[in-house]
């Protein structure tokens, strides 16, 4: 046996077993994952949770529609503050290209329409100026999201409402397939809100109510992934 093969050898081996720690790793994060062992993150109290979500849930209107929405992100340019939201596609009227933005201060701004999903009923728009806060997201923490999870989320009137998850991944029908279904009160004015765990991490967006007395929801996940592409 050559000696100049020793070191080749012993490289391949290192990598091997390099690549099996890796899965390994991947693995046992699986398992904690679906057991809920890490990715967790201490609740917060109903008051934290409400003033958590007046800084990042912010009102909409377009012509006579008027609704909710969040700041998905904030960025300092050279030119001035930008931040980004998301919001109900169904609250845009057919001519709307601009959307009146206010935020839990009285301030206003003009959210300039940036992309749209009309399936799955959501869009987002650029504010120029700057928001208070943004939303944190976790992918971990939202495939996470089982069936008798408490969530948040503002009525109408921007007071602080409690939900139970029904279904993390549902087809609503005359809504959308793949939906996050919550049980809570519905009303007139809270598309495009928000929903929180009880972490305060974003889970999705309000859509519409559904004839079993339940709100259907745009996953944080679709939201979060389509923005991504248009920022």
């Amino acid at each position: 046996m050559s000696i100049y093969n020793q070191p080749i050898r012993n490289k391949k081996l290192f990598t091997t077993v390099i690549v099996a720690a890796v899965l390994v790793m991947f693995i046992l994060r699986g398992i904690l994952l679906r057991q809920g062992k890490v990715g967790t993150h201490s609740a917060l109290s109903p008051d934290q949770i409400q003033e958590e979500l007046q800084k990042t849930e912010i009102s909409v209107r377009t012509g006579s529609a008027q609704g909710h929405g969040t700041v998905l992100q904030m960025n300092r340019q050279k030119r001035g503050d930008v931040f980004y939201i998301v919001t109900a596609e169904h609250l845009r009227g057919d001519e709307e290209k601009a959307l009146q933005v206010t935020d839990s201060d009285g301030n206003a701004f003009t959210g300039d329409i940036q992309g749209e999903n009309e399936k799955k009923d959501f869009l987002l728009a650029r504010c120029d100026g700057k928001a208070q806060e943004s939303v944190s997201f976790s992918e971990d923490l939202y495939y996470q999201t089982k069936q008798g999870d408490t969530v948040y989320y503002l009525k109408s009137d921007s007071t602080l409402a409690t939900g139970t998850v029904v279904s993390a991944s549902a087809d609503v029908e005359g809504v959308g397939s793949g939906m996050l279904v919550i049980q809570g009160d519905a009303e007139n004015g809270m598309s495009g809100g928000g929903v929180y765990n009880s972490a305060g991490y974003y889970l999705g967006m309000i859509s519409a109510g559904t004839d079993e007395g339940t709100i259907a929801c745009v996953p944080g996940n679709v939201i979060v992934d389509a923005f991504r592409k248009v920022r």
